[in-house]
């Protein structure tokens, strides 16, 4: 008797492995989007926290110190980028663009009310030398604005988010999924 294995049972092992190796790169392939999203949901918290340390420091601009330092969301229905920018208008370093995602401002809080109808300008500011958020809106000027949550998409899949919530009251800005 022959001791070893026959063509036709390595031909099933070997087919058996490359159906197993498909489903393997179809599943990392799936969390390519997902890892995406959160790194742009990343910039998006690394622009805010990146105006809020400096207003903590105060970082002159000309010499002077502006009175605000302003995370900006300037028409923003499905936009991709923003900007860094003082109460004079000094832009901090060009604007940031997003790649292959979405920024929508989904949800905000004023004076407990919830509203979901996004608006398309945002500014969320910092004074030093406290630094404590203050938020608000062209679009809603008389509205004291306590929160906001900006929702971070995919551009080919708007079931892939994640959320940014900034609350002015506690000063946290949390990278979170969305509901």
């Amino acid at each position: 008797m022959k001791k070893g294995f026959t063509l036709s049972e390595i031909m099933v092992a070997i087919g058996l492995i490359g159906i197993f190796a498909s489903f393997s790169v179809i599943n990392l392939r799936g969390g390519d989007r997902e890892r995406g999203v959160r790194n742009e949901a990343m910039k998006v918290i690394d622009g805010v926290k990146k105006i809020q340390t400096m207003a903590l420091a105060g970082k002159s601009v000309d010499g002077e110190t502006p009175r605000k330092y302003i995370f900006q969301l300037a028409g923003c229905k499905d936009c991709t980028i923003f900007s860094l920018v003082t109460d004079s208008g000094f832009l901090f370093e060009p604007q940031t663009s997003l790649e292959n995602a979405k920024i929508n401002v989904y949800r905000i809080n004023e004076e407990n009310i919830i509203s979901d109808n996004p608006v398309s300008n945002l500014d969320i500011s910092f004074s030093p030398p406290r630094a404590q958020p203050a938020i608000s809106s062209p679009e809603r000027p008389d509205t004291v604005i306590t929160s906001v949550t900006i929702r971070i998409e995919s551009d080919k899949d708007r079931n892939i988010a994640r959320c940014v919530s900034v609350n002015a009251v506690s000063g946290r800005i949390d990278l979170e999924n969305c509901p």
